[in-house]
Order: structure tokens, then sequence, then C-alpha cells
């Protein structure tokens, strides 16, 4: 029997960064249409994305959230993956990666939630191509854009200034973009928590300090923790032989046309992690 765990951490780009802010781009033949409106934003699928894990497990119930005096409890959960110094994965949509750490079957049991530890450090790479012409933040018009290799700065003035993309008349060469998450408000005051609730379970995501207690701002932010409880329990028995570990990244870059002035700027999406016990 196969049992599928799905992590699904819902996290957004820094610059549309509140849990369950989701819009899939339209495309066609491979050209994205970025929405007008109110949410002048998208979010598609990268050519690279890559996080960095240092554990993920099950647990036979919720466990304590943090606080900004009190680490996450775990006690109620068993390790299935570690690599205390963090494993960089670079992740292809729907394929299972073999991950460098210590891989471990939980003891028999029901389990009701799972975790994974993390950076809060995102990276991606991509060379998209628009319906219309757009500006790139930090240089460039065209209907090609790109991301560029820097770490993520939020555009700033009028025009929008950033650091994030180059557009083109022409194909452009594109760079690693590292975008750091730091915060999970809708662009109000500082969230270091959120939660969404969909048909796998409820998700929830928690920012935290180098000392793992819940941040008090963005500034003390250093990685993050995600829970989810299952809509059905898994069992895992003398019957589970093996695991594997595969990533969805289809909407792990978003696309923002910046305050609707035709600026093109972008920054990490959702991901999840599916775990598959046999």
């Amino acid at each position: 029997m196969r049992l599928v765990l799905a992590f699904i951490i819902i996290l957004s780009a820094i610059v549309i960064n509140r849990i369950g802010y989701t819009q899939v781009c339209s495309k066609t033949s491979g050209v994205i249409t970025i929405p007008s409106g109110s949410d002048p934003f998208c979010q598609t699928e990268p050519d690279y994305y890559a996080i960095t894990i240092t554990e993920m497990g099950l647990c036979t119930a919720a466990p304590t959230a943090p606080t900004t005096s009190s680490a996450i409890d775990l006690s109620s959960c068993a390790s299935t993956f570690t690599s205390p110094g963090g494993y960089e994965v670079s992740v292809e949509n729907g394929v299972s990666k073999n991950l460098a750490g210590s891989m471990s079957k939980p003891p028999n049991g029901t389990y009701t939630h799972g975790f994974i530890r993390m950076s809060n450090v995102f990276k991606i790479k991509a060379a998209i191509t628009l319906n219309t012409s757009y500006n790139g933040v930090q240089s460039g018009s065209g209907i090609y854009c790109s991301t560029q290799a820097a770490t993520y700065g939020e555009p700033s003035g009028s025009p929008p200034s950033g650091n994030s993309t180059v557009c083109s008349s022409t194909p452009t060469t594109a760079g690693i973009l590292t975008d750091p998450l730091l915060d999970l408000s809708g662009g109000g005051s500082f969230e270091a928590s959120g939660s969404e609730t969909l048909s796998e379970g409820t998700i929830t995501a928690y920012l935290l300090t180098s000392g793992s207690l819940l941040a008090s701002s963005s500034a003390n932010v250093a990685k993050m923790v995600g829970v989810q409880s299952f809509t059905t329990p898994v069992v895992i028995s003398d019957n589970t032989s093996s695991m594997s570990v595969s990533f969805r990244v289809s909407q792990g870059m978003s696309v923002v046309d910046w305050g609707g002035a035709g600026y093109l700027d972008v920054g990490n999406g959702p991901f999840s992690v599916k775990m598959s016990v046999r």
C-alpha cells in the first residue's frame, strides 16, 4: 500500500508574502500573461529552485507552537530525515530526490502530523517570455525577462528600482536570485506565523530566530519550520519498507507587475514536499 504524506508549505514571495496568496500564471505556448487589476501578479514554474532542509518527520500529536520565549515542542515527533548542517536541494517539479543526510523509518504507530525544518532562504532562476513588454526593475525592457544573480531587494522609488530582473527585446540569460522570506503578513505589520487549510489538512509556517524561537521582527528571522495536520492519519507498520521524497514547484516563482506600472519583479513562490512510504 502506498501512502503519500504531503507537507505542503505554502510560502509566498517576499513581495506578496502571505500564506494562501496564490494565483497561477496563464501560459500559452510558453508565453506568460500577468493578470491586470488590483492584484497584478501570478506564479509559475522557475527553471531552477533550491531550498535547504535540515529535518523532516512525523508526529503522533500536534507539536506545540513556538513562541518568542520557547521553541517548538516536537517531543511527539520522529525524524525521517536529518541533515544538521542543512542540505541544499535543487528541486525539479514532481521529481524524487536522494537527499544527502540520514533517512530513517519512524517507529510503528499512527501519525497525525508532519513537520519540516528548513532555511528561510530560497534560490530561483528563470528566463521567461511575456505577452507584452515590461521594464526590468534592474534594467532593460521587452518581452524577454530573466532573474539576476543577486540577493533580492524590494523595489523602491518611482519609477521602481530593484535588482531581481532584466528585460530585453531578445532572450536574456538568467542568474540565480537569492530570496529570503522575512515576513508572512499581507503587507501590514510583521507576522511570524500563518496557516492555510487545504484538502490535505491545515498547514502552518513559523519564522524562527537562530535560537529557534518565534521571530519578533523581520530583522531576526534566521530559519523556519512548517507543520501540517493530516486529514487522514498515516499508519507506519512492520510492512512499511521504503520512503521517498519528491517536490512540487509548478508555482515556485512569483511574477509581479510592480504597482501595476509595467515594471517586472519576481520572487519565490509556493512549493510542496511529499514523502511517500511503502
